[in-house]
């Protein structure tokens, strides 16, 4: 289903997953949105707001920002806020993009795209932590695994994962079995129905 949390609408998207599944795999890593880093991101996206709203009143959220408007007005960020912003925009680009590949069903195409979305979460917005990073980073070799990503609200939590439906047990048992060599906790996997 896509979201439009600015127009506060949804639209289903039909698409045919028989040959796949998602897969969560949660790395045990508790999280506190509260008292974290979490809302550090949320003062740093509302203070770019304001800067964007100060120049373009008619912009409501960040998720309205082109990339032209954000490289226009870089001189007036930090290089942290200028980033979390980058991220910003550029996941608003690659949600209509997979909104796009799951309804022609280009899974290869998704699957980079979840990868594009880890990579951003973790270097421009800095939600990551290591545990979710090495989950990512063991299923790219997997030529089952299309695609990656964490989920949530960060540091901590559970990667979600597209996975060739006929090796999902495989790809479980390879990935837990890694993560509990590495970090010597065992991961729990989720199949998603």
């Amino acid at each position: 289903m896509y979201l439009n949390c600015d127009e506060l609408t949804h639209e289903e998207i039909k698409t045919d997953m028989s040959d796949f599944q998602w897969v969560l795999f949660n790395a045990k890593v508790k999280h506190e949105l509260q008292n974290s880093a979490y809302q550090e991101r949320v003062i740093e996206t509302q203070k770019a707001l304001k800067i964007f709203q100060s120049v373009q009143p008619q912009v409501k959220s960040l998720a309205q920002v082109s990339i032209e408007i954000l490289g226009g007005l870089k001189d007036q960020f930090s290089t942290k806020i200028y980033n979390r912003v980058l991220y910003v925009v550029q996941e608003q680009k690659r949600v209509e993009e997979t909104v796009l590949q799951i309804g022609t069903g280009n899974w290869s195409e998704l699957g980079k795209l979840l990868y594009d979305t880890h990579n951003g979460l973790k270097n421009l917005y800095e939600l990551s932590c290591q545990e979710l990073d090495y989950l990512v980073e063991l299923t790219k070799p997997i030529k089952e695994v299309y695609g990656a990503r964490m989920m949530g609200g960060g540091f901590g939590g559970c990667t979600l994962n597209l996975v060739k439906k006929k090796a999902v047990e495989n790809v479980v048992k390879q990935v837990s079995d890694t993560y509990n060599k590495h970090f010597g906790v065992t991961c729990t996997p989720m199949i998603l129905q």
